[in-house]
C-alpha cells in the first residue's frame, strides 16, 4: 500500500527515472514489468520493486500520520485472526484484551513500547503505520514492510 509520496501507479516508474526505495536506496529504473520497477543502484546490482514502494529520488517519505493522532475503534487484520483495539492516543488492547501502550514516532511509524506487540528479548517486536484513514500496517521488525493490513471496523 502506497504511503503518501509514493508512486501510485506503474505509470509513474518510467525507465530512467531516478528513484527511492523505502530502505532509502537510491536508483534508476531500468524496466518496468508487470506492475515491478526494476531498479539499477549505483554498485550495479538490481532488483525489482512494487511501483508503490518507491518514491522519486530527492524526495523525503512524507509520515502517515501527525503524532497521537490514530482514530480509535478495532482494527480486524488480514492476516491469523490478529485484532488491534486502538482505546486512545496512548492505549490499545489486542484482541485477547491485554493491554498496552504505544506512541507515534516522527517518522509516522506506530512503536508498541509494551504490551503483547511490544519486543521481547528473543524478538524485534511489531512496528505500525497509520496508511490511511481506516487502516493500520503491522510489521515484525522492518519498518516501511507492512504485510499486515488492519481495517477499522
Amino acid at each position: 500500500m502506497a504511503a503518501e509520496g509514493e508512486f501510485k501507479s506503474d505509470k509513474e516508474c518510467v525507465t530512467g527515472k531516478k528513484v527511492t526505495t523505502r530502505q532509502n536506496k537510491t536508483g534508476k529504473v531500468v524496466s518496468v514489468e508487470r506492475g515491478f520497477c526494476r531498479v539499477q543502484f549505483a554498485d550495479g546490482k538490481t532488483e525489482p520493486h512494487l511501483f508503490w514502494m518507491l518514491r522519486p529520488a530527492g524526495t523525503e517519505p512524507k509520515p502517515h500520520l501527525k503524532q497521537g493522532a490514530i482514530t480509535p475503534g478495532l482494527y480486524a487484520c488480514n492476516m491469523m485472526g490478529i485484532e488491534l483495539h486502538i482505546v486512545s492516543g496512548e492505549i490499545y488492547k489486542d484482541g485477547k484484551g491485554t493491554p498496552g501502550r504505544y506512541r507515534m514516532a516522527k517518522d509516522g511509524t506506530i512503536v508498541f513500547e509494551n504490551g503483547s506487540f511490544s519486543p521481547d528479548p528473543y524478538a524485534q517486536g511489531v512496528l505500525g503505520a497509520w496508511l490511511q484513514e481506516r487502516k493500520i500496517g503491522l510489521s515484525v521488525g522492518v519498518r516501511g514492510m507492512y504485510n499486515i493490513i488492519c481495517d477499522r471496523r
